[in-house]
């Protein structure tokens, strides 16, 4: 299915996207979908739930389906990058 855009502004917020992740237009598109679709879904739970609590737990939620997206760049393993050995002691 093609898909244009018509906003110059939405264009633009588009390509400047794609420029900072290095991902191809239709998954900038994709992602940024699934992202607003997240906090909507995020929201509306949030709205259901006690007020404290509620706050909370949509930006929790919310946090961690952006940390989802962000693709992992380092195939060190944790204990590596955090300069550890295989004794668990730092070096």
């Amino acid at each position: 299915m093609a898909f244009h855009i018509r906003n110059s502004e939405a264009e633009r917020l588009l390509r400047e996207l794609q420029a900072l992740t290095g991902e191809t237009l239709t998954d900038v598109v994709r992602n940024a979908l699934a992202e607003r679709l997240e906090r909507e879904k995020n929201r509306l739970a949030a709205s259901q739930e006690p007020d404290s609590l509620a706050a909370l737990s949509a930006s929790m939620r919310d946090i961690w389906s952006r940390l989802r997206l962000v693709p992992n760049r380092d195939p060190r393993p944790d204990d590596e990058i955090l300069g550890y050995g295989s004794d668990g002691l730092p070096h």
